[in-house]
């Protein structure tokens, strides 16, 4: 199964928060393949930097999420998003998510996760805030809950 993971999630993995150890099981749990985009990328160098982490931790993280590169094509659809309550970079993962076909975005920002069912239409997962803390069953949940079962 294919997730998108958001600075909001993938920094969990670099900095000691609440939900980390329930990220860092989901993100080695081998049924889920992680995906971002290069925007992932600057934006957790730059969380490091400003926290104070290594690169190198940074570089361990990343190696593990498969990388998708932006394209023009993806800052300009990205840019013209007609919902106004849409931020430019979380258009800008949102269009990543949407290009990779992925079947759940994995954040912890609210606006994100709001524009992510709303707009797109992506199911969205919280590991350690959701209910269930096997992401397995979480997953089964949410899938019957999109299709309305």
């Amino acid at each position: 199964m294919r997730v998108y993971l958001d600075t909001s999630a993938a920094g969990k993995l670099i900095r000691l928060e609440p939900e980390s150890k329930a990220m860092t099981d989901f993100a080695n749990d081998p049924r889920f393949t992680l995906v971002g985009s290069w925007l992932l990328v600057t934006e957790l160098r730059r969380m490091a930097v400003r926290s104070g982490i290594p690169q190198s931790e940074v570089t361990a993280v990343l190696n593990g999420i498969e990388i998708y590169p932006l394209t023009a094509q993806d800052f300009e659809f990205a840019g013209t998003l007609p919902d106004s309550g849409v931020r430019s970079l979380d258009a800008l993962h949102l269009q990543s998510a949407s290009a990779l076909r992925v079947d759940f975005v994995v954040t912890y920002d609210r606006r994100m996760k709001d524009v992510s069912s709303r707009v797109y239409g992506l199911p969205v997962l919280e590991p350690g805030r959701d209910p269930d803390d096997d992401p397995a069953s979480e997953v089964a949940r949410r899938l019957q809950q999109a299709a309305g079962l």
